[in-house]
């Protein structure tokens, strides 16, 4: 009878403790390991450097510089004409209705605007540890990542200001422009941004060029694989070449040359450039680090394009050649 009590009182307190651990591994007040809080995301260095490789990352996808700013461009321009090697570019190529840049294009540079604006939003409030050349550097990186985005969405989907002859029937506007961050789902549903002026969009462009700028004088990073004030520079001539405003071109142009980020070549140190890792003119350049990164055969930049094996002998040609050049260039 001892025995059979001694049993019964094992079982009761083996119970009791696996209440106790089954109301512990219940709470449901735990965080998910997998989750976090979205308005601390942001509120350390290391998240910040992260989140900033996330834009740049963004620059590699096959709708943006992975290929359809290339090749896509190329082919709906008057520069040269598909090969039919694969089929693809045919329809860009002759121009044909809905063969232009995907919804792909549009979306990824929308995403990549909304986290460089998150980003922009966390700086205003403050980051734990961060130093003062920190905050400066995230700042004009950003805002030079969110000038390129802009760009390149203004020059697709809408008319270069120095092209508009009609003002007020050919310009039908530039594109959306948020300039905050959506954290929700809430706030992304919502969010209805018109269309603003093709000049808004350029006056907005310019402001974030100019903060960059400013701030990475103060500090940057080395590498044309982030951005700098030279390629800040550079990229401010290119964007008044586009509105027409010539002397902030050449005043830009000139900085951006004398900045030393990058160096101009000649001859055949000119030709060997192409073959390095790093092209020394380049003053900022999208950076694909691993083979794991490219997009493969099928839609990448080799593959679209002819490449000249041997520079003595034409026919020596290499990729699957969708898009050639014309005779003219």
């Amino acid at each position: 009878m001892m025995r059979k009590m001694n049993s019964l009182y094992k079982y009761a307190v083996a119970f009791v403790l696996g209440l106790s651990v089954l109301a512990t591994s219940c709470n449901l007040d735990v965080d998910p390991r997998q989750s976090i809080d979205a308005d601390g995301a942001l509120n350390t260095p290391d998240a910040l450097e992260a989140s900033i490789n996330s834009v740049y990352g963004r620059l590699r996808a096959e709708s943006t510089y992975g290929r359809d700013l290339f090749a896509m461009a190329d082919a709906l321009a008057d520069v040269g004409r598909t090969t039919n090697n694969s089929g693809r570019l045919i329809g860009e190529n002759n121009n044909n209705p809905n063969a232009h840049f995907t919804a792909a294009f549009w979306q990824n540079s929308y995403f990549a605007i909304n986290e460089a604006n998150l980003i922009l939003d966390q700086l205003t409030r403050g980051v734990d540890g961060a130093t003062a050349g920190q905050l400066a550097r995230w700042e004009g990186e950003v805002k030079f990542l969110r000038a390129l985005y802009y760009f390149n969405l203004v020059k697709v989907y809408a008319y270069m200001p120095t092209a508009i002859y009609t003002p007020g029937v050919t310009d039908e506007g530039g594109v959306p422009m948020p300039l905050e961050g959506s954290i929700t789902s809430d706030i992304a549903f919502t969010r209805n941004s018109p269309r603003v002026s093709i000049q808004e969009n350029y006056t907005q462009i310019y402001s974030d060029l100019e903060d960059a700028i400013r701030l990475l004088t103060v500090s940057q990073r080395a590498g044309s694989q982030f951005a700098n004030a030279g390629a800040a520079q550079g990229l401010l001539s290119r964007v008044a070449l586009y509105r027409g405003d010539w002397a902030t071109a050449r005043d830009a142009a000139t900085a951006a040359l004398a900045s030393g980020s990058g160096t101009v070549l000649g001859g055949m140190d000119y030709v060997d450039g192409w073959r390095a890792a790093v092209h020394p003119e380049s003053m900022f350049e999208v950076r694909v680090q691993l083979a794991a990164e490219a997009l493969g055969v099928n839609v990448s930049l080799q593959s679209s394009y002819t490449a000249l094996l041997n520079l003595d002998n034409k026919n020596a040609q290499g990729g699957w050649g969708d898009f050639i050049a014309n005779s003219t260039v």
